[in-house]
């Protein structure tokens, strides 16, 4: 945080850098400081302290969180700005096996979910979008490990249509379907959101999931099938 965003202040022998950047108008301003709270009667390292605010352009109230971290050479107490960052409930639950073939698409369709949870819907789809194609491009390379390159560089439809097993191609085709309208001007399935392609997607890591457990058992056949024939 630069000088220019922000203005130092001290209050009961606490040091606090004030942003001057309002996080309700996101305006500059020069914040009117109400009141002052601390998380216990005395002072030391890690005790939490709160400011009251007031924006001088929109006039709303706010509060700023601060974590007492040491003291300075004048015996002030130093803090650090800690904004409180909201608690979302994120549950994915996808097969175990999914978390082996595709990191990226976790990551990425975990982002989309808290997009979603904080209303931030027009980019939550294309967080959704973008984890298909990861789950579907990753799943290919899982199964055909000679050809990584080619299939990254490939388009999406492309890499959908390499996919041999007909239900997980149909999700792929679905997901994929649904995802475009997430991300294009025009809509082409107005009766279907992004619940359904969600669904989709799920379903998709379900069959995933299936093959690749399905062949992880073949092979355990197959290789007691040679041990009984020798």
């Amino acid at each position: 945080m630069s000088k220019t965003n922000y203005k130092l202040t001290t209050i009961n022998h606490i040091e606090y850098k004030v942003p001057k950047i309002c996080p309700i108008c996101h305006m500059p301003q020069n914040p009117e400081i109400l009141d002052t709270k601390t998380s216990a009667d005395y002072l030391e390292e890690q005790v939490e302290t709160i400011l009251l605010a007031k924006c001088t352009n929109c006039n709303k109230y706010y509060l700023l969180p601060y974590s007492i971290i040491g003291r300075n050479d004048d015996l002030t107490y130093k803090t650090k700005y800690s904004p409180y960052k909201p608690t979302l409930n994120i549950e994915l639950n996808f097969p175990e096996e999914i978390y082996t073939i595709s990191e990226r698409f976790v990551e990425i369709y975990k982002q989309s979910l808290t997009s979603e949870q904080l209303d931030l819907n027009e980019l939550s789809g294309m967080g959704f979008r973008k984890s298909v194609e990861f789950l579907i491009k990753d799943y290919l390379i899982k199964i055909n490990p000679d050809q990584k390159d080619k299939i990254s560089s490939m388009h999406l439809g492309n890499a959908i249509n390499k996919i041999d097993n007909e239900n997980i191609r149909s999700l792929a085709k679905t997901s994929n379907m649904l995802a475009n309208d997430q991300v294009h001007y025009t809509v082409k399935y107005s009766d279907k959101d992004i619940n359904d392609l969600k669904s989709f997607i799920k379903a998709l890591t379900y069959y995933i999931s299936m093959e690749i457990t399905l062949n992880k058992s073949n092979e355990f056949l197959e290789s007691l099938n040679k041990n009984e024939s020798k």
